[in-house]
């Protein structure tokens, strides 16, 4: 069974061609620009993984990923992020278990497809 996977990014080309590169790796695949329709898109349909971009107009990936834990309590997400820090994210308690990684932007084709491939074992 083909695995479901929602992109939430602002910055239209990247998702686009994350969108294009997961459905290449056989992937299904939504793409929305920010954590409102994510939130909106999680609550009409289950998706094996969510990749996040943490800067985002309206809703930040922060803001998002606790909206979207009150739909999917085990939603697992991928953080995607121009800031260096991001990986400090994953240290914060009340998302243990739900972040499987979060990659520093720009990051490899190689570590994210290995990276999504991980998560959606």
């Amino acid at each position: 069974m083909k695995k479901y996977i929602l992109i939430a990014d602002d910055d239209v080309e990247l998702n686009e061609g994350l969108a294009e590169l997961l459905k290449g790796e056989g992937y299904l695949v939504c793409s929305v620009s920010n954590g409102e329709e994510a939130v909106k898109e999680a609550g009409k349909q289950h998706f094996d993984l969510i990749v996040l971009d943490y800067k985002m107009e309206k809703m930040n990936g922060r803001e998002t990923l606790i909206e979207l834990k009150k739909i999917a309590p085990e939603v697992k997400v991928i953080f995607i992020s121009g800031n260096p820090f991001i990986e400090k994210i994953k240290e914060e308690k009340e998302f243990s278990g739900n972040i499987i990684c979060a990659l520093s932007k720009p990051f490899s084709i190689e570590k994210f497809i290995a990276s999504v491939s991980e998560a959606c074992k």
